[in-house]
């Protein structure tokens, strides 16, 4: 079985994200929620970054910020994202990959 090169890191051990085939997603309520947690710069990220799969120099381009700004707004939802799954969903991986 093949990959599509995407992993995770656990320690120093590699994880390889496994495809969603044949899954739908439900995306719904984590964008509400997301909507409501991030600020608007990190909301920013979180809408171009990972759902439009846009680069980081690129949202940075639009923005007209650095790309160590677009970074930081990265590292800011994933630390509010990750409390709330760590809460609430208990190691439910979002988006294919785990928010650590």
């Amino acid at each position: 079985m093949g990959t599509s090169g995407n992993y995770y890191k656990t320690g120093s051990q590699r994880q390889f994200v496994q495809p969603l085939t044949g899954q739908e997603m439900d995306i719904e309520p984590i964008i509400e929620q997301a909507q409501q947690l991030l600020s608007r710069n990190q909301l920013k990220w979180f809408q171009q970054f990972l759902l439009q799969e846009r680069s980081i120099k690129s949202i940075s381009e639009q923005e007209g910020v650095s790309e160590d700004a677009v970074k930081s707004w990265g590292r800011e939802a994933r630390k509010k994202l990750r409390a709330v799954n760590d809460q609430s969903m208990k190691k439910v991986p979002i988006f294919g990959m785990y928010l650590k």
